[in-house]
């Protein structure tokens, strides 16, 4: 069982490796990778029509990268719809233990759901310098954001953390706003965005 959840996430992995380094692509190259991962679910238990429900949330943020491919810009869509969306690996991986261990189908806590959320935020103000190259497609919402008003950038984020105060998030949840809201604080600092 682990070797098979593990698997799906190496697949995963590398689909998302596909999408980060290739702008045009045909989308049949990632059919077997997709073919393997329902396979795969189902190895562990799932019914072939519930292979679908697991992977939702990862194909519709499949269908974000197809259209960033197509000049939509991702700062578009509201923050934490697309957040939600880009944690969707996380997700799947947390639905497959749940199914493996209790026979439930893609349940996650508000908790859950929030602390992935905060994760991909803190990745993508930590991955600037990283993702402003030519040849990286990351999907990072706060760069293309950045890129076109980076005053913008900083209060949409920092409204979005402030969102959370007083929700009597628990501790691990406060240290991601804590190390957020400090990261957006240094580049709200700089001159020029990194």
């Amino acid at each position: 069982i682990l070797q098979d959840l593990f698997r799906i996430q190496l697949l995963v992995f590398l689909i998302d490796v596909h999408y980060e380094t290739h702008w045009n692509f045909d989308e049949f190259q990632l059919l077997p990778f997709w073919e393997e991962i329902s396979r795969l679910i189902v190895t562990l238990g799932a019914k072939p029509s519930d292979v679908e429900i697991f992977l939702k949330d990862i194909r519709d943020y499949e269908k974000v990268e197809q259209n960033m491919r197509q000049g939509k810009e991702i700062s578009l869509l509201p923050i934490r719809d697309f957040y939600f969306l880009k944690s969707c690996d996380v997700r799947l991986q947390r639905h497959l233990a749940q199914f493996v261990q209790d026979g439930s189908i893609c349940h996650s806590t508000v908790e859950q759901i929030n602390f992935d959320i905060l994760g991909e935020i803190l990745d993508d103000v930590d991955d600037i310098a990283e993702d402003d190259v030519e040849d990286m497609h990351n999907g990072n919402r706060f760069l293309e954001l950045l890129r076109k008003d980076k005053d913008r950038a900083i209060k949409e984020y920092e409204n979005f953390l402030l969102s959370f105060v007083g929700t009597d998030a628990p501790p691990r949840l406060q240290e991601m706003l804590t190390r957020s809201s400090t990261k957006l604080a240094q580049i709200e600092s700089k001159a020029e965005p990194t």
